[in-house]
């Protein structure tokens, strides 16, 4: 892989902005990421993260060992079961 055919996402806006940010991408010819990296479950940041793992293959998904008990952070991880993807926990200092 060529670095400059690679595609990361790092976090995906609110749920509000989800249909805009899907088809922003779409329409840049994304049709895969790489690695997509949810920062933390705040709905500011990982609002659209489900409709970009809906709409998009995914290579690596990173998210913190964090959760919380909201309605953003279980359509994440409904998504994240429904495509049979798994999380990996960065580490500082460790590169992939």
């Amino acid at each position: 892989m060529r670095y400059q055919d690679a595609a990361m996402i790092v976090d995906a806006g609110t749920n509000a902005t989800a249909t805009s940010l899907v088809n922003t991408i779409k329409s840049m010819g994304i049709s895969k990421f790489d690695v997509a990296i949810g920062t933390h479950p705040h709905e500011d940041h990982i609002g659209g993260l489900d409709a970009v793992i809906n709409s998009f293959s995914i290579g690596t998904l990173y998210m913190p060992k964090v959760t919380t008990t909201t309605k953003t952070f279980m359509d994440v991880l409904t998504a994240i079961k429904n495509k049979s993807y798994t999380i990996t926990a960065p580490v500082p200092g460790w590169i992939k």
